[in-house]
């Protein structure tokens, strides 16, 4: 029990005067008879009292918040007590009883720091005169503090810097109620929320080391006591786009992807994911840039980049950004699978896109023409002369010719019925068509459409068969190359007379367009390329290749050779018979034109770059 000594207040030396005249006046006023009786002198008080003031449930601060009733209880330890009173501000309540009740209303008060006092009197208890009348008493005090505040949640404004280490710092400055009951910080990042709880009379900060980069989303709940004062929200949102990784080559064996920092602590992870198993190629690396091997020409890659925070481990995210980026070496022209022809007179590359036949300028790559044929998208070949405007098409019905790059009213020369599609296509200098027909060689009579000559192919060719049957561009000679041997024949009159055979495996074969009597051959069992004329077979010359190699086409306009191995692309010089470039490619179907590679794919590839 807190016990509050009281202090004696005596009027004595005041009242002696007084009391002399007032009993003097009595004696002279009124006779009374003399009796024994003998007054005694009466002891001063003690110097101090134990008293008790209490107010219920508060300790030595009161918060009032809300309209409070506070119940006082006051005590003299058997004196009388005479009065009491509280005091808070300007306002003051007397005190009847030792026990009772002061309604407090704190909307009658500015919001701040208040002292609230009890005040008590009691008698002393010495029967003195001074006593009975008052003028001697015992005064005890007892003060609170006392908060008082009514205001709305104040709204807490939230920043955000990095802190010594470098990680994302939320902070906010000290709410200003003395109301304040509670702050909550609320994290939204993708699927995934957490909350923690503050002292809303505090500076705060909340270091986020699950952060790296994304959208995620911050909000301080805010409430106070005051039951009819609202709450607070405020929110801050912090977006930083995922690092895209951005490709860069200075050969055509390694691509060097690099990479922007998040500004945060972040380990970075690269993988490859169009493929099974996905490669990792960086894993949970501070690193920002990584060189691989190229994909290839004709392949495309897609690549994923995952930015994960340093402490990862540490993190409940179910979700990290991140971000793809493919690679390819060339720009994309058709899809599909196409096949190509290219016309030196026009500087204009042909192919399909669907059922259109496309025109394109070889320089700029713009589409300059279309022409849409039934089925085209089914395994049609293209050709054009070397001597003309022209370009033909073989779809499955039917032989398209259009005289030049305008895809303009073409002649066009049906099968009879439909074929199969057709391996090989050639225009010759003298107007006539060579064709693969249902596995037959035919010859094409281009002024009246007639099939003037048929070859019953012995032993068509399987592997790489695209590239085992060539015709000369006069069209005076075609061969025909399988693993079991050669058929070399000179046309003539519309007959085909054997002009050479041997049993040699061979792997392909083509006819120099550029150079009359020349045949490229590359064999099967040997990496080797040998030049021969075909009028009589003899061998011109011979040259060791990077491996076994299959024969696409030569360049009209650079002169250089195209060659595959199927993990490589070589361009040679048939000049020097030097292999001026090496390209890595799993490409089939590639071809060379105006030193710009062509992809089964659908992509082309300006090499002038990297040639000498």
């Amino acid at each position: 029990m807190n016990q509050i000594h009281s202090t004696t207040i005596s009027p004595s030396r005041v009242l002696l005067p007084f009391l002399i005249f007032v009993m003097l006046l009595a004696v002279n006023s009124c006779e009374y008879p003399l009796t024994d009786d003998e007054f005694t002198q009466i002891d001063p008080p003690a110097a101090s009292h134990p008293l008790q003031i209490e107010l219920e449930d508060s300790g030595d601060t009161l918060f009032i918040f809300n309209r409070l009733r506070l119940n006082y209880r006051l005590s003299a330890f058997g004196l009388d007590i005479h009065a009491g009173e509280m005091l808070l501000s300007d306002d003051r309540w007397e005190l009847y009883n030792d026990t009772g009740e002061v309604e407090i209303d704190p909307f009658e008060y500015n919001p701040g720091i208040y002292k609230l006092s009890v005040n008590m009197f009691t008698s002393t208890g010495t029967g003195s005169l001074a006593d009975l009348s008052g003028y001697e008493y015992y005064a005890g005090t007892r003060e609170w503090v006392a908060l008082i505040d009514t205001r709305p949640a104040g709204y807490l404004q939230m920043t955000a810097d990095t802190d010594e280490n470098g990680f994302l710092r939320i902070s906010w400055q000290p709410s200003l109620n003395f109301n304040s009951q509670s702050l909550r910080l609320n994290r939204s990042f993708s699927f995934n929320s957490s909350q923690r709880y503050f002292n809303p009379r505090l500076p705060g900060q909340f270091i986020d080391s699950c952060y790296t980069c994304g959208e995620v989303n911050y909000s301080l709940y805010h409430t106070v006591y005051t039951e009819s004062a609202s709450p607070s929200y405020t929110s801050l949102q912090i977006q930083r786009e995922p690092p895209v990784p951005s490709a860069s080559f200075a050969n055509l064996d390694s691509v060097t992807f690099s990479w922007n920092k998040t500004g945060y602590p972040t380990h970075y992870t690269f993988t490859r994911t169009d493929g099974y198993p996905n490669p990792v190629y960086l894993e949970n690396s501070p690193d920002t840039s990584i060189t691989i091997a190229q994909p290839g020409f004709g392949s495309w890659g897609q690549y994923k980049l995952d930015s994960k925070p340093m402490y990862s481990s540490k993190c409940d995210e179910t979700y990290y950004p991140y971000s793809y980026v493919t690679f390819t070496l060339g720009e994309n022209v058709a899809p599909n699978w196409p096949e190509y022809a290219y016309n030196s007179v026009e500087k204009a590359f042909y192919t399909s896109v669907y059922d259109d036949m496309k025109a394109f300028d070889i320089f700029s790559l713009n589409a300059m023409a279309s022409y849409r044929i039934p089925n085209l998208l089914y395994d049609a070949v293209y050709a054009c002369p070397p001597n003309s405007t022209r370009v033909g098409v073989a779809t499955r019905q039917a032989l398209y010719l259009f005289e030049n790059r305008q895809l303009t009213n073409p002649a066009i020369i049906p099968y009879g019925t439909p074929s199969a599609n057709s391996d090989h296509l050639c225009l010759t200098t003298v107007n006539t068509a060579a064709l693969i027909l249902g596995g037959d060689y035919s010859i094409i009579d281009l002024n009246t459409g007639e099939i003037t000559a048929t070859l019953d192919i012995e032993d068509y060719p399987y592997y790489s068969k695209w590239a085992c049957i060539s015709t000369a561009p006069a069209g005076d000679q075609c061969v025909i190359v399988t693993r079991n041997g050669i058929w070399l024949y000179n046309i003539a009159n519309n007959t085909f007379e054997t002009a050479y055979r041997d049993q040699r495996s061979y792997k392909s074969a083509l006819f120099d367009d550029l150079h009359p009597d020349r045949l490229f051959l590359t064999l099967e069992e040997s990496p080797v390329l040998e030049l021969r004329n075909p009028r009589d077979f003899s061998l011109i010359r011979s040259v060791i290749l990077p491996g076994k190699c299959v024969l696409r086409n030569i360049d009209p306009e650079s002169g250089y050779l195209l060659l595959t191995d199927y993990t490589h692309l070589y361009v040679m010089d048939i000049n020097t018979f030097q292999i001026v470039l090496k390209v890595p490619s799993t490409d089939s179907m590639p071809k060379l034109y105006n030193k710009r590679l062509f992809s089964h794919s659908g992509y082309v590839f300006d090499i002038t770059p990297y040639l000498p």
